[in-house]
């Protein structure tokens, strides 16, 4: 369920990192929608900050093994409600799958334009998963989806129908079940469907295990 704009901006927006230009141009871009915008350059206060209220964190994972181990202690520390949108420099696909599949809520570059931070915070607030759609396009490149013999990796029940492979390839592009129903000709209804036995077939349980599901196939 979409949180509503009054619920949304009850929650704390905290932005971490160690630039502060960085700092100082995520705050010019939120500013704009959420008036409880806090800015941290230490862990600690970071920290701190999470204990106050319900929030959802932009964090600036650098190339630091400490970066790393901030980022695991977070996202085990952390229940659902505490929502961590990664950002980094120089996005790579293993890198992207392997945030979200421990847990984060979203990972992009560090400098999205205006429009697109704004955006993938939005998705992330609503409690949905945002990955930048350059990385899903690596990651369709790298990895080919077959409609007629599934692959032996991918355990599944039945073969993916020629349908439940254009909805697939909707998720992996970042396609929501109404973008996906609108551009396939559908309802959102049968959409929901196919992603439903989607996950029954290839036994998982989330977009973010149906893409690293994918992206471990070869």
């Amino acid at each position: 369920m979409r949180l509503g704009p009054s619920e949304g901006s009850k929650m704390n927006v905290i932005l971490y990192s160690k630039d502060n230009r960085l700092l100082g141009r995520w705050q010019e871009i939120l500013a704009q929608n959420y008036s409880r915008v806090v800015l941290c350059t230490a862990y600690e206060l970071l920290l701190e900050q999470m204990q106050e209220n319900k929030c959802i964190v932009l964090f600036h994972l650098n190339d630091s093994c400490n970066g790393e181990h901030e980022l695991q202690e977070l996202v085990s520390r952390y229940d659902i409600q505490e929502r961590i949108l990664v950002l980094v420099n120089c996005p790579d696909v293993n890198q992207g799958v392997n945030v979200l599949y421990s847990g984060a809520h979203g990972y992009a570059s560090a400098n999205l334009c205006g429009d697109k931070l704004q955006t993938a915070v939005d998705f992330v607030l609503n409690g949905e998963v945002w990955l930048d759609k350059e990385i899903l396009h690596k990651l369709l490149n790298r990895k080919a989806i077959h409609t007629e013999l599934p692959n032996p990796k991918v355990e599944t029940e039945h073969f993916i129908s020629k349908r439940e492979k254009q909805i697939v390839d909707k998720v992996l592009l970042g396609k929501t079940n109404a973008q996906a129903a609108q551009e396939l000709g559908i309802t959102e209804r049968t959409v929901k469907t196919h992603v439903s036995n989607i996950f029954r077939k290839t036994q998982t349980k989330s977009r973010i295990e149906l893409i690293n599901k994918f992206q471990n196939l070869g």
